[in-house]
């Protein structure tokens, strides 16, 4: 087996047209720098030009190469568990009150998320086992704050 990899990166959520899209600056791997530190992506979008929006993306694929599969990049995607909590997923999905906890001191609940099956739509992520989508979402109470997701 090999070992795990684990980046350290920033992160930058941004609403393209009304939906929620991540942009990841990773800065170390396996406690190794890349790079220094720096926020390359929100310095770039600050003002935004075409040219700016194109090397945003590229920092953010830069590290690419290191994912083993494709599923795991595109999966890696920071804002994909969001989306299934948008106004039109929410028919498509069951939701269920897990817990209430504290994550990093702060009280979180935390809910469960599953993708309805009825074999005739063919489900969101399209894997190729057509795996339903599952996963989790910790919501501050006070602000409405998605503090963790896990797809």
């Amino acid at each position: 087996m090999e070992t795990p990899v684990r980046f350290a990166s920033d992160l930058v959520l941004l609403n393209v047209n009304g939906r929620v899209m991540g942009l990841r600056d990773p800065f170390s791997v396996d406690n190794v720098r890349l790079r220094e530190r720096e926020a390359r992506i929100v310095n770039l979008l600050t003002a935004p030009t075409l040219d700016g929006w194109k090397r945003a993306h590229a920092y953010a694929a830069e590290q690419n190469f290191r994912f083993l599969f494709d599923l795991i990049l595109h999966l890696n995607d920071p804002s994909i568990a969001l989306q299934f909590i948008s106004s039109g997923m929410q028919s498509k999905m069951t939701f269920k009150l897990e817990k209430q906890e504290k994550l990093d001191g702060v009280p979180v609940v935390r809910i469960g998320f599953k993708e309805k099956t009825d074999g005739e739509k063919p489900p969101v992520l399209g894997t190729r086992g057509n795996a339903a989508a599952a996963g989790r979402l910790w919501i501050e109470p006070a602000t409405g704050a998605v503090i963790k997701t896990e797809l």
